[in-house]
C-alpha cells in the first residue's frame, strides 16, 4: 500500500521536519524511506545562520523528535554563541568556516544542512563529504551544472546522501511532473 499523496503544498516547517526524519534513516544506513523514528534524533549541523536558519530550521529541528541541532558553522562567532545557547549547543560544537573540516571530528554530526549563499553550496558540500557527513543543501543546489556534478561525486566518493529540496516538493504542478509529492530528492 503506497502512502497517501498530499494536496497541500508543504510548509518548510513540515518540510524540515520530514527532511530530518528522511536523513535520519540515510544517516543510520538506510537506503529505502522507512517509517518511525530513527534510534536516537539525527544531529544536523546547520552551515549558515541566516533568516531561514534562524527563523525556520532552528524552530523546526526544536519540535521535532526524531533530529536535533548539534553544530553550528557560521562568520558571526557571537550570533553562533546566542544561538548555540538558546538551543542546547554545546560550544565545543560551534564552527567557522575557516574550522569546519573539524566537523568530521563531531559524532554528534550526522548531517550537514547547508544554508549559505548560492555560490557557497557546492565548497561547503564537498568539504562536508569529504568529513564524512550526509548533505543537504539549500536550493538551488550549486550554481551551475558543472558544480551539481562535482558535488554528486564527492558524496558519491565518499558513499555520503546528498540531499537538496527541489519545486517538486511544495508545488502540486511541478510535483505531478516529477510523479511524486512532499520528498526530498536525494543523490546516490
Amino acid at each position: 500500500m503506497s502512502a497517501p499523496v498530499r494536496t497541500k503544498p508543504l510548509t518548510r516547517r513540515q518540510f524540515a521536519t520530514g527532511v530530518a526524519a528522511s536523513a535520519g534513516a540515510l544517516a543510520l544506513g538506510c537506503s529505502r524511506p522507512v517509517r518511525g523514528a530513527p534510534a536516537r534524533p539525527v544531529g544536523f549541523a546547520l552551515v549558515g545562520l541566516g533568516k531561514l536558519a534562524q527563523t525556520q530550521l532552528v524552530p523546526a529541528l526544536r519540535k521535532t523528535t526524531t533530529a536535533r541541532l548539534t553544530a553550528l558553522v557560521s562568520g558571526h562567532p557571537d550570533k553562533a554563541r546566542r544561538i548555540a545557547a538558546d538551543n542546547g549547543v554545546p560550544e565545543r560544537s560551534i564552527y567557522t568556516y575557516e574550522t569546519f573540516d573539524r566537523l568530521a571530528e563531531n559524532p554528534d554530526v550526522d548531517v550537514v544542512y547547508v544554508v549559505l549563499p548560492n555560490a557557497m553550496h557546492a565548497e561547503y558540500t564537498i568539504r562536508a563529504a569529504r568529513a564524512g557527513k550526509h548533505v543537504y543543501c539549500e536550493k538551488p543546489m550549486a550554481v551551475s551544472p558543472a558544480e551539481c556534478e562535482q558535488m554528486i561525486a564527492a558524496c558519491r566518493d565518499a558513499r555520503r546522501q546528498l540531499g537538496s529540496p527541489t519545486a517538486c516538493t511544495s508545488s502540486p504542478t511541478t510535483s505531478s511532473w516529477c510523479g511524486w509529492r512532499g520528498r526530498a530528492s536525494w543523490a546516490r
